[in-house]
C-alpha cells in the first residue's frame, strides 16, 4: 500500500504542478498577443494563427481553475501606482412607500467563494462608463435570484480612495485619516411580476 501511495505521489504531484503552471501562464497571455521574442528565434513561426489555436483552448479549459482559486494577476495592485479604490455594492429595491431597502449586499464576505472572483470582477467592470449599459441586464438576473416581483431595483455603490502614504502624512497621518465616501447609483431595472 505504501508503495502505491508513493507511486501516486510521484505521478500526481508533478502532473498537478505542470497543470498549475500551464494554467497561470496561459491565463496571463492576452488573446491578441504577439510573440516578439519567439519571432526573433523562430521567424515566421511564432505569430502564426496556430499559436492562438493552441493557446486559446488551453486558456478556456484552465480559466475557471485560475478564477476559482484566485490565481489571476492584476498588475495594477503593485507599485508604483496601485489600485486604491475600494467599492462596496448592493442591490436595493423600492418599497411601496417609496424608500429604498437593501435586498442583497455584494461584497467579498457575502458572495459565495466559488463565484466571488468572477462576481467582483463583473461589479468592477460595471462601474466603468463603457459597461453601464449592461447594468439593467445584470439587475434583471437578480430579479429571479432574489424572488423580486413587480418592483424597481437599483445597483448602488459606495466607494472611497485610500490615499498614498505621502498624502496621508501630509494630512496628519493615518490616525487622522477618514474615508471620504462617495455614493452613486450605477443603474436601474424593473422586475416583472413573478408567475403565479
Amino acid at each position: 500500500m505504501k508503495k502505491i501511495s508513493q507511486t501516486l505521489a510521484v505521478v500526481i504531484i508533478p502532473i498537478f504542478c505542470i497543470w498549475h503552471m500551464v494554467a497561470i501562464a496561459t491565463y496571463l497571455i492576452p488573446s491578441n498577443a504577439t510573440f516578439p521574442v519567439l519571432s526573433y528565434w523562430l521567424p515566421g513561426v511564432a505569430n502564426l494563427p496556430w499559436m492562438h489555436g493552441v493557446i486559446n483552448p488551453i486558456k478556456q479549459a484552465t480559466s475557471q481553475y485560475v478564477l476559482i482559486t484566485s490565481q489571476w494577476q492584476i498588475w495594477d495592485i503593485f507599485s508604483p501606482n496601485p489600485l486604491r479604490r475600494v467599492s462596496m455594492h448592493r442591490i436595493d429595491a423600492r418599497m411601496p412607500d417609496g424608500r429604498w431597502e437593501t435586498v442583497r449586499q455584494l461584497d467579498p464576505l457575502s458572495i459565495p467563494w466559488p463565484i466571488r472572483v468572477k462576481e467582483l470582477k463583473i461589479l468592477g467592470r460595471l462601474e466603468e462608463d463603457g459597461w453601464r449599459n449592461a447594468v439593467p441586464t445584470y439587475l434583471a438576473a437578480h430579479c429571479s435570484m432574489e424572488h423580486l416581483s413587480a418592483m424597481d431595483i437599483r445597483l448602488h455603490v459606495v466607494r472611497y480612495v485610500i490615499p498614498l502614504p505621502a498624502e496621508a502624512r501630509a494630512g496628519g497621518g493615518w490616525a487622522g485619516w477618514s474615508a471620504h465616501r462617495e455614493e452613486t447609483d450605477l443603474g436601474f431595472a424593473h422586475c416583472p411580476p413573478l408567475p403565479s
